[in-house]
C-alpha cells in the first residue's frame, strides 16, 4: 500500500512539473509579445526625438506635400456632418 501512494505520489509531481513548465514557457511568451507590442508603439517616437521635430511639425510638413494629417481628417468628417 504504501509502495502505491509513494509511486501514485511522484507520478503526481512529475504531472506537476510538467504543467509548470508549460504555464512558465506560455507566460514568457505573452512576456515578450507584450514588450514587442510596446517596443512596436514607441518606435516612432524615438524616431521623432532623433529627428528633432515635433509631431505638429510632421504633420505640416505632410500637408504641404499634399497628405493630410489626422486632424484635418477630423475637421472634415466633423464638417460632413454638419453640412448632412
Amino acid at each position: 500500500m504504501q509502495e502505491k501512494k509513494r509511486s501514485d505520489e511522484k507520478e503526481w509531481s512529475e504531472i506537476r512539473d510538467e504543467i509548470l513548465k508549460k504555464v512558465v514557457d506560455f507566460t514568457d511568451q505573452q512576456i515578450e509579445k507584450v514588450k514587442a507590442s510596446i517596443h512596436k508603439k514607441t518606435e516612432p517616437k524615438a524616431e521623432e526625438a532623433h529627428s528633432g521635430k515635433s509631431p505638429s511639425e510632421k504633420e505640416k510638413e505632410m500637408e504641404a506635400e499634399g497628405g493630410s494629417s489626422v486632424d484635418s481628417k477630423t475637421q472634415s468628417k466633423k464638417h460632413h456632418v454638419k453640412s448632412a
